[in-house]
């Protein structure tokens, strides 16, 4: 009796607020409504300007706060972006169900992989600034996410698979050359 006046309630609450944003609920079964109430209200962002300025951001953040957070090597914690390559995951490979083959769930449900080529004071070694391939993956998941990565899942997935054939998991590549290069002392801010 309790599931039936909750499932109930659940159904009029969306209804409600359906109905006052206008939305179409002629196909919404009770089974439906629950993942509803759990889904995240991300929005995914696809024009690409948008795209990797929200991906600088997480990027920033990340190497501020973790990177040169954990590693007091760098006096001013330089970073400088030199190269940004996105690379679009095809939706019949991200949406597919996953199988338990090792590797499998790397992309599942990635819209993209922004991979920015950085360099660093890392080691502390300024003025010589190195390329540590260290969190320079951004994520983009189908549901507006974004996660920084450690180590690119390209490579993740070629270390845990020995393939290098991408062509069923990417849909195109766009090289964006020094388009977004900036160069950030993270610690001075």
């Amino acid at each position: 009796m309790k599931k039936g006046c909750i499932a109930f309630l659940v159904f009029a609450l969306l209804f409600s607020s359906a109905m006052a944003e206008g939305f179409d609920l002629s196909n919404m079964t009770l089974e439906g409504s629950p993942g509803l109430l759990s889904a995240d209200r991300s929005e995914l962002i696809t024009d690409e300007p948008s795209l990797v300025e929200k991906a600088t951001d997480l990027l920033l953040s990340t190497w501020k706060n973790k990177v040169y957070g954990d590693y007091a090597g760098s006096e001013h914690g330089y970073l400088e972006i030199v190269h940004t390559q996105i690379t679009y995951i095809k939706k019949s490979y991200a949406a597919r169900d996953l199988t338990g083959k090792a590797g499998d769930d790397l992309f599942h449900n990635v819209f993209c992989v922004i991979d920015f080529m950085l360099l660093s004071d890392y080691y502390g070694s300024a003025p010589y600034y190195v390329n540590t391939d260290y969190y320079s993956s951004i994520i983009v998941y189908r549901n507006g996410e974004m996660e920084a990565v450690s180590v690119s899942p390209f490579k993740r997935y070629i270390s845990i698979t020995y393939r290098t054939d991408f062509s069923e998991i990417i849909e195109s590549v766009h090289d964006c050359g020094d388009k977004y290069n900036a160069a950030f002392n993270l610690l001075d801010q």
